[in-house]
């Protein structure tokens, strides 16, 4: 009997520390920015860490940095993010910046770790004399609660990825823009902008 209920303490612990994770929106129009830097009257401000924790453990697995951006260009004419506005490090070196269809890629949810869950089925608890054949509503229920979850906060992911895009956008003269930004770098490395 010992042994049943540290098996199930064991499984319990498991199932609620790995399961999927419901999607934090980083919102980058209302995030607070430190790093300021600019070039030609263009201004960049960022901030890393802005996922939540299940997608900041394949951010740092992949050497994946994400940031939330924001760029003012007052430089008197309109200026595009990749072409005439380009993310190097501090010291001018270049930074290779992901396109936000390889970001979600690399960074979303995995789903067929859950289907483990269904390794739950056999369980059963026995109540004085009477077996209750529990498992076959744990198993599969976690298995559908969890790719659920998992499915709806990729696409939430996705959606923000693809509205807030900065590559090959026109940011006007006086406008001031906003966007999520994937760097291959494994390390959180100070960042500037070089305006062609």
């Amino acid at each position: 009997m010992h042994y049943l209920k540290t098996v199930l303490l064991v499984l319990t612990v498991f199932c609620f520390t790995n399961c999927a994770k419901k999607y934090t929106h980083v919102n980058p129009p209302y995030q607070f920015y430190s790093s300021l830097s600019s070039d030609k009257n263009v201004a960049f401000q960022y901030k890393y860490n802005v996922l939540n924790k299940k997608y900041t453990r394949r951010e740092l697995r992949s050497y994946v940095r994400l940031a939330s951006v924001k760029i003012v260009n007052n430089s008197g004419k309109d200026l595009v993010f990749g072409t005439d506005i380009n993310v190097v490090k501090s010291d001018g070196s270049d930074v290779q910046v992901l396109d936000n269809i390889t970001l979600h890629k690399v960074l979303k949810q995995k789903v067929a770790p859950y289907v483990a869950y269904i390794l739950l089925s056999p369980l059963y608890l026995d109540l004085n004399g009477k077996v209750v054949p529990i498992g076959l509503a744990v198993g599969p229920g976690l298995v559908a609660g969890n790719i659920g979850l998992s499915a709806k906060a990729n696409k939430d992911f996705k959606r923000e990825l693809m509205h807030y895009n900065l590559m090959n956008k026109t940011i006007k003269d006086g406008e001031t823009a906003y966007g999520i930004i994937g760097l291959m770098a494994p390390n959180y490395d100070a960042l500037s902008i070089k305006v062609n």
